[in-house]
């Protein structure tokens, strides 16, 4: 009879494990589908001019919807910094295609142009530091909740 209690016992903390698990791996796959998505449209924005305000003004309102929607996931449990470090990820994402736009209509503006292009260069450093925050927090929730990730 023991062992019988004993087996239900860890039969069904099993059960919930893999069932947080699945959770977390479904909120996983949620944040880097949004940014993927996010990745692929701003790069479809490489070379459009700050000119383009109708462009812009579509991709500025498709951010913020995305932002939104990575607001409104709920984290489970230990995914709240996860879920943090992406927003920070693509905010700075953000950061980065504007202030590229800036440069593309500042380009025969010498003067502007290079004070932009070095602010672009500290821009990237900090992207860089927040791909890897990320990467760190991401790994961290996949190992609290036993999933593995995909490269």
């Amino acid at each position: 009879m023991k062992r019988l209690i004993v087996f239900i016992t860890v039969c069904l903390s099993l059960l919930f494990v893999s069932c947080n698990s699945r959770v977390a791996l479904d909120f996983n796959q949620k944040l880097v589908s949004l940014q993927k998505e996010v990745i692929t449209k701003a790069e479809s924005m490489n070379g459009v001019s700050r000119d383009s305000v109708e462009k812009w003004a579509l991709f500025n309102n498709y951010l913020k919807q995305r932002i939104s929607d990575m607001k409104a996931l709920k984290a489970p449990e230990g995914g709240d910094d996860f879920k943090e470090a992406m927003l920070n990820d693509i905010y700075g994402l953000a950061d980065a295609i504007e202030l590229k736009a800036k440069i593309y209509q500042n380009q025969n503006n010498e003067d502007g142009g290079i004070s932009l292009a070095q602010q672009f260069d500290s821009l990237k450093t900090v992207l860089k530091k927040l791909d890897q925050r990320v990467i760190m927090e991401q790994r961290k929730f996949a190992k609290a909740n036993n999933f593995r990730l995909e490269k």
